[in-house]
């Protein structure tokens, strides 16, 4: 990948900087670039569908195509139904790097890093997207044209640049108006000052041959995980969790490539969690994955970095419903379990008092236990959708559907019953009373 990245600099701060003025950006929406969609012809591996709220994907193996030529015909596809997703992509990656024409070059070398512990049936998809791009070998944000290497870098954003933060709350066996589990969880992202992301929120549905089918809800062009589901009923969710260490990508894999690489590879949760728990992977930031099947929810406490004043707070591990907290935090209600951004087991490293961390946590709790002993599916998406106020502000103000939220859902895994909300794409505000739609997941994993 060095021949790709070339000629690229930016002042590292620029990023520091963009992210830390997010919340800012985020505060005043403005919709410039339209989406022109459409539905795509489709081809036998390749299909996409404008649903109105969401693009409906499949991508599909079992016609016997090479991960590369299917990301040729994918990156067709994106075109038909979004011909300006070049523009979208391009601008949206000129805000998160900073606002000068070059890469800057330690961001050249995170991707360069991190790519190769990407596997390779990944990096060829992505390489057979990019290539039916218009900017080629030319990195020139800002010129409304995806090169290679920008479009390698809209894939790794959760490994570069840290972009998302997240939350979870689940119920299982007798705090289950059902008995089956039932989680919401909230994709809390940088949208891009001018809607870009939410005009590409996707579902996408990869199906295969000889390993688990996978329904991602994400966007179109991004490979990775950062939501998904496979069709053992295994659900899984990022959430970051800063310790505040210095960044390294040096022999860093991603965790965005390696949660899909275990949800398409294994066939319960635990599974899923030891792999990515495993000493043989780190990664560049710190972070949560929340874990669920028919029973129940568990959360992977990813912390490999975060060295405390003890210098004994690294820890590697899943919480349960059981598991012991660290002094001061407190959650206490049987039968069910939440994540924010901060690792809460005994011995992590205490990222918990931050205010948005410790705010939304109490909002958490107190909205939950509010419910009831029992508590059903539709009071779950109450919970994703709670603000304080009647209207999202801020995740320090304890807000959960906030003015980061990108993507909320609901699932109970055991009939795979899924609503999901996406920001709307051509919304100016962030509306009071989100719309959710209901997707048959089953179907498309069948």
């Amino acid at each position: 990948m060095a021949k790709v990245f070339c000629n690229k600099l930016v002042k590292l701060i620029c990023i520091v900087a963009v992210i830390a003025v997010f919340i800012v950006q985020v505060g005043c929406r403005t919709v410039d670039l339209p989406v022109d969609g459409k539905e795509n012809s489709g081809t036998e591996a390749v299909r996409i569908t404008d649903m109105g709220a969401y693009f409906d994907v499949v991508l599909d193996y079992r016609t016997g195509i090479s991960q590369e030529e299917m990301g040729k015909k994918y990156g067709e596809a994106i075109l038909e139904v979004v011909p300006n997703y070049e523009e979208l992509i391009d601008s949206y990656i000129k805000e998160m790097v900073g606002t000068k024409n070059r890469y800057n070059n330690m961001l050249v070398y995170r991707v360069e890093d991190i790519l190769l512990q990407v596997n390779q049936s990944y990096k060829d998809e992505i390489n057979g997207i990019g290539s039916i791009f218009s900017g080629g070998e030319e990195d020139v944000m800002g010129d409304g044209k995806l090169s290679k290497s920008e479009f390698c870098l809209f894939n790794l954003i959760p490994d570069v640049i840290y972009a998302t933060a997240c939350s979870v709350t689940s119920v299982f066996d007798e705090r289950s108006e059902t008995g089956n589990n039932i989680l919401y969880r909230n994709v809390d992202w940088y949208g891009g000052s001018n809607n870009q992301i939410p005009k590409i929120g996707a579902i996408i549905t990869i199906k295969y041959s000889e390993q688990n089918d996978i329904c991602f809800v994400s966007y179109l062009g991004f490979m990775g995980v950062v939501t998904a589901i496979n069709d053992q009923k295994i659900f899984a969710g990022v959430l970051n969790s800063s310790t505040g260490t210095e960044y390294t990508s040096r022999g860093r894999n991603s965790y965005a490539f390696d949660l899909r690489e275990a949800l398409e590879q294994f066939n319960t949760l635990d599974e899923v969690a030891e792999y990515m728990i495993s000493d043989k992977r780190h990664y560049a930031f710190n972070h949560l994955i929340a874990l669920a099947d028919p029973k129940e929810t568990k959360i992977v406490e990813n912390n490999f970095s975060g060295i405390g004043p003890n210098n004994n707070r690294v820890k590697r591990a899943l919480r349960d419903v059981n598991s012991e907290l660290n002094n001061g935090i407190e959650w206490g209600i049987s039968n069910s379990i939440a994540a924010v951004n901060s690792f809460v087991l005994k011995g992590n490293f205490n990222n918990h008092n931050e205010k948005m961390n410790k705010n939304r946590w109490e909002t958490l709790s107190e909205q939950l236990k509010a419910k009831g002993e029992k508590v059903s599916f539709e009071e779950i998406r109450e919970l994703a959708t709670y603000t304080k106020s009647g209207k999202p502000t801020y995740m320090e103000n304890g807000d959960i559907y906030c003015k980061l939220t990108q993507q909320m859902m609901v699932i109970e895994p055991e009939t795979m019953r899924f609503e999901v909300f996406f920001f709307p794409k051509d919304a100016k505000e962030f509306p009071e009373k989100p719309e959710f739609v209901e997707v048959n997941i089953l179907d498309k994993l069948n």
